[in-house]
């Protein structure tokens, strides 16, 4: 599961700032690398609640984005925040 998490981080990290990624967009994507439609949303949703990954609301749609240290700090408060968003780091060097 680690090395999916690190695809889909992956995926999600190249399309910031080009592209609002739906969550359908990154299923789409990330399976036609090989794992299935079903793994790629269980991962997901498994990495939105550990804060991984994040749903945003703007022009009357939800896409999916890695989170800010600033949303990561207040939703889990400071030292958790500040891990959290170490891990995202290590996956997205790896």
């Amino acid at each position: 599961m680690d090395e999916l998490k690190k695809r889909i981080l992956a995926f999600v990290n190249a399309a910031k700032g080009k592209k609002k990624l739906k969550e359908k967009d990154i299923i789409k994507g990330v399976s036609a690398e090989g794992p299935s439609s079903d793994e790629v949303k269980k991962t997901m949703r498994e990495m939105i609640d550990l804060g991984l990954l994040m749903y945003s609301y703007g022009g009357g749609s939800s896409s999916v984005e890695i989170p800010s240290l600033g949303y990561l700090t207040e939703k889990f408060g400071g030292e958790e925040g500040t891990k959290r968003a170490g891990e995202i780091e290590e996956m997205l060097k790896a």
